[in-house]
């Protein structure tokens, strides 16, 4: 029950800073700083910290991922051949979603399969590099893409302001 209401407050924060604001990278940074005032105020228990590393490693490559697929390199290349006119129709929130935990969750075992050091950079650097070749495919054309990715970086900016104020 607590988990509704703190996920209906961040929806209604996050509605109503986008649509007064016009700007998401003033939204983002409200949440930010939201986030780190929280954090300021709310202690920590080590288990709650474990938690919020854990999301904070598992929603940026996600994230990173979405990014870098939605942007249409082919065209800024210059190659406009590639490309898509597909539309989806409804928009379908969960195919975003899937996609992103199914990328996040097969680079996070290519690193652990491969053994590399320093596991959060590379997952970062591996999640940019899926996704910006993912972009030349027809998955940049999924509907809500923008929406979904927008909404997980907002999480990873307010989950990231908690965590460095909690330090």
């Amino acid at each position: 029950m607590k988990i509704l209401l703190i996920l209906a407050f961040f929806s209604v924060v996050v509605y109503i800073l986008t649509k007064k604001l016009d700007s998401k990278v003033l939204t983002g940074g409200i949440l930010f700083l939201l986030g780190g005032v929280f954090g300021l105020f709310i202690p920590l228990s080590s288990s709650n910290e474990l938690l919020l590393h854990k999301l904070i490693y598992n929603i940026t490559p996600a994230v990173l991922f979405l990014l870098f697929l939605k942007r249409d390199f082919a065209n800024w290349l210059g190659n406009s051949g590639i490309g898509c006119s597909c539309e989806v129709g409804a928009k379908n929130y969960w195919s975003v979603v899937i996609l992103a935990l199914l990328s996040t969750l097969t680079i996070q075992l290519v690193i652990q399969m491969l053994q590399l050091p320093y596991a959060f950079f590379a997952s970062v650097l591996l999640a940019a590099i899926t996704g910006f070749a993912a972009s030349f495919t027809r998955l940049r054309c999924l509907a809500s893409l923008e929406e979904i990715t927008t909404t997980l970086l907002y999480l990873l900016l307010v989950s990231g302001g908690f965590w460095l104020s909690s330090l």
